[in-house]
């Protein structure tokens, strides 16, 4: 399988396909929309995703999950194929001001992919554990989609 184009034009990269150069990868579940940065999902998927982004160092990224989980983060550093850093500069109080940083590291013929989240404010044991819960399964997705091809799509408890 390879790149889409639906009904409007829009390029889409299909769940299963492995990325393609200079394509970007999908997210677990969803299709990438290539001309707005719009992730949609399939209709398998119970989670409506959509993301926006403004291009390069200094752009935003505005997520729209279900419920009021809306994180915008601004793209502080990127270091093409090394290391991309993001800060929370709205739409969820919690991640408020935080940074997030993936760094990509060869080991052994082997990429690592190191995830760090700093924490503006403290919060409870419970926040912390959810959180750490929701990164976890999301990494482990990109992972099977690297090595197979297809995420693991997030279903809430309430829809299972």
């Amino acid at each position: 399988m390879g790149v889409k184009s639906d009904e409007s034009g829009v390029e889409r990269v299909p769940c299963t396909a492995p990325s393609e150069k200079n394509r970007l990868p999908e997210c677990a579940g969803g299709s990438l929309n290539r001309s707005d940065g719009g992730l949609t999902n399939h209709e398998r998927c119970s989670v409506k995703t959509k993301v926006a982004a403004d291009e390069g160092e200094g752009g935003v990224i505005r997520f729209t999950f279900a419920g009021d989980f809306h994180p915008h983060m601004k793209q502080s550093s990127l270091r093409p194929g090394r290391r991309v850093e993001w800060k929370c500069i709205g739409g969820h109080q919690n991640w408020q001001d935080n940074t997030f940083t993936f760094t990509l590291d060869d080991r052994k013929g082997e990429t690592l992919l190191q995830f760090v989240q700093e924490y503006a404010q403290e919060l409870s044991d419970e926040v912390y554990g959810i959180y750490n819960f929701n990164w976890g399964y999301y990494l482990n997705s990109l992972k099977q989609l690297c090595e197979k091809g297809a995420g693991a799509p997030f279903v809430p408890p309430a829809q299972l």
